[in-house]
């Protein structure tokens, strides 16, 4: 959307569905009373995810090839996977874990066409 004379608005969405797939080997290895002690535990799991997302900004058109643009954008990714480790004894052992995650991100690009369109 134009605003002044080589300043436009500029935005898009998007969104998608993906399949995710994780495992984990844990290893722990120690020595207590010159004693070793060792453990090992696996994890795995599969999700089915969704993410969305949105991107606004302002692009200044510097040549008819050329503009820049100063743009803002966030993402949320469901079912994202993660290493939890255990903190203390009473924790349950090393596992994965899916969670959710937001993605907040502000930036500068300049872009160069080669044919010469906007």
């Amino acid at each position: 959307m134009p605003l002044f004379d080589k300043v436009s608005l500029i935005g898009r969405g998007s969104a998608g569905v993906y399949g995710v797939t994780a495992n984990g080997d844990f290893n722990s290895k120690f020595v207590v009373d010159s004693t070793p002690f060792q453990g090992r535990v696996s994890d795995d799991g599969s999700r089915t995810g969704y993410r969305l997302g949105a991107e606004a900004g302002l692009r200044y058109v510097v040549n008819s090839s050329t503009w820049l643009s100063l743009t803002s954008s966030v993402n949320y990714l469901s079912e994202v996977p993660t290493a939890i480790l255990p903190r203390g004894d009473s924790d349950r052992a090393a596992h994965i874990a899916f969670d959710d995650l937001l993605d907040w991100r502000t930036g500068v690009r300049l872009t160069f066409a080669t044919n010469g369109s906007r």
